[in-house]
């Protein structure tokens, strides 16, 4: 499984890299904030549209199963079920 990294886990990763190879670090701490801070904005907000994504879903899962049709989502396959007096 691939590991996920944090910003500041690379930051620290990278600037123990630099320092190894005696390469000077030419970006400043405020810099880094910002970076991050942009990062967890876009973090966020990718988070709330997935979130309305799902509630969208779950409005339409509703929606179907008041028909009696209900959907059960897999990776692969979609199985809509009906219900008995429904299949005459």
């Amino acid at each position: 499984m691939k590991r996920i990294w944090s910003d500041n886990e690379k930051f620290r990763c990278w600037l123990r890299e630099a320092q190894q190879k005696n390469i000077h670090i030419t970006k400043t701490a405020t810099e880094v904030e910002e970076r991050i801070k942009n990062r967890k904005k876009e973090l966020d907000s990718s988070n709330k549209e997935l979130n309305t994504v799902k509630q969208k879903l779950g409005q339409e899962r509703k929606k179907l199963s008041s028909f009696g049709i209900v959907r059960k989502m897999t990776n692969q396959k979609v199985k809509v079920k009906t219900r008995p007096h429904d299949r005459k």
